[in-house]
C-alpha cells in the first residue's frame, strides 16, 4: 500500500490533492471548515461472489498506523445504500 491518499472535492469547486496519509491525518482538524466540523464522506464497496452492496459512509476520527502503513476510522452508514441483494444490514 503506498503512503499517499487522494482527495477530491466537485462542490463548490472541483479540487484533487495528493497527500502522504500522515499529513491527510495530521490536518484532519486544520482550519476553521476541517473535516472535523464538516466529515468527509467516501464509498465502503463490499463485494462477495453473490453480490455488491455499496455504502455511503461519513468518516471520523482517524488514526494512521505509520509501521503498518494503514489508516482507521470511525465511520456511520449514510441514507444512500444500493445492494444486488440486500442480506447486509444497515
Amino acid at each position: 500500500m503506498a503512503d499517499k491518499t487522494i482527495l477530491f472535492s466537485d462542490r463548490p469547486n472541483r479540487i484533487v490533492v495528493t497527500k502522504t496519509t500522515q499529513d491527510f491525518v495530521g490536518d484532519w482538524t486544520s482550519g476553521e471548515d476541517s473535516f472535523q466540523v464538516h466529515p468527509p464522506n467516501a464509498a465502503l464497496v463490499i463485494l462477495t461472489d453473490d453480490q455488491d452492496d455499496v455504502f455511503e459512509i461519513e468518516l471520523f476520527n482517524p488514526t494512521y498506523d505509520e509501521d503498518e502503513n494503514a489508516i482507521r476510522y470511525d465511520f456511520t452508514v449514510l441514507g444512500n445504500a444500493t445492494s444486488s441483494e440486500s442480506k447486509w444490514p444497515l
